[in-house]
């Protein structure tokens, strides 16, 4: 019997990627603590929810799945990720199909009725499940009322969220269930480790990134070129990255200058050319002396 079923109702592994290490936005900022000028890094939330579904495949159907075959789970299979409009009331979710024996009924009510005075599972419903002001719950909102709903005594709730709470119960019991700091942990080193999500790049051209890095040379190149066609650079005080729309201030002739070329796509070699008089540079062309 396969029944689908959503994390949201049964969170056997948890995470959300609303401000918190699993956001685009934080491994940008991890990345950003140790570069240099003229880098900065970019990471797109969907290389990142790739890593996530790929680790969240792996823990349930390699770690916990084994433990509830003795719970009367046959298989588990992942679905998609679900991201919510608005963070308000739902975080991230994704959804899976549980293939489930025909008596898996009999195998919740023998571990729910052994577990009824369980603090700690009566603690997890009360916190979680219990309706209360501001927050409407659609769970069994006590380990009797889940019994006696899987008996056939009430038809409130759907096999879905009676196969979801009961997992999540089992999960609660057995250790297996992965709470939500401790996946979002794995997948970050997992990312920062193991991946190149968070590598930076730079965002001049390595030639010029070259000889800006040579100070002797670098201001060589400046004043051979302010002899030949004057300051050009001048107002240039930023150089800006396309792809990741941020800037690098301009702070010294150098970096105006390389802002300059950028602009005028004009390469090292060009610049010296224009500088040894080969070539010319007159109303924003480039031309062979």
């Amino acid at each position: 019997m396969k029944i689908e079923l959503n994390s949201s109702i049964c969170p056997l592994v948890d995470f959300s990627t609303y401000e918190t290490p699993l956001s685009a936005s934080f491994f940008e900022d991890y990345g950003r603590d140790c570069i240099g000028e003229f880098e900065t890094v970019i990471v797109n939330q969907d290389d990142v929810d790739v890593v996530i579904m790929e680790k969240v495949a792996a823990v349930m159907q390699d770690d916990i799945a084994p433990v509830l075959v003795d719970y009367g789970v046959k298989s588990i299979n992942i679905g998609e990720l679900y991201r919510p409009k608005e963070y308000n009331f739902r975080h991230d979710s994704f959804d899976f199909s549980v293939e489930m024996k025909e008596d898996w009924k009999v195998c919740a009510i023998t571990f729910l009725e052994k577990n009824l005075q369980n603090k700690n599972l009566c603690n997890y419903i009360q916190e979680n499940w219990v309706s209360r002001s501001g927050f409407w719950s659609f769970m069994p909102e006590s380990i009797e009322s889940l019994v006696s709903t899987l008996k056939g005594n009430d038809t409130r709730y759907t096999d879905d969220y009676l196969l979801g709470a009961y997992l999540t119960l089992v999960g609660l019991e057995t250790d297996v269930m992965m709470p939500c700091h401790v996946f979002e942990d794995m997948v970050f080193d997992e990312i920062t480790e193991n991946t190149y999500l968070t590598v930076p790049y730079c965002y001049i051209p390595n030639d010029w990134l070259e000889l800006y890095n040579d100070d002797v040379a670098v201001d060589e190149l400046y004043y051979n070129l302010l002899d030949k066609i004057g300051h050009v650079w001048r107002g240039m005080n930023a150089i800006y990255d396309t792809q990741s729309c941020e800037s690098y201030d301009c702070n010294d002739n150098a970096s105006r200058m390389i802002a300059w070329a950028m602009k005028n796509n004009i390469s090292v070699e060009d610049a010296q050319d224009i500088a040894a008089g080969r070539k010319v540079y007159e109303y924003g062309m480039l031309m062979y002396a």
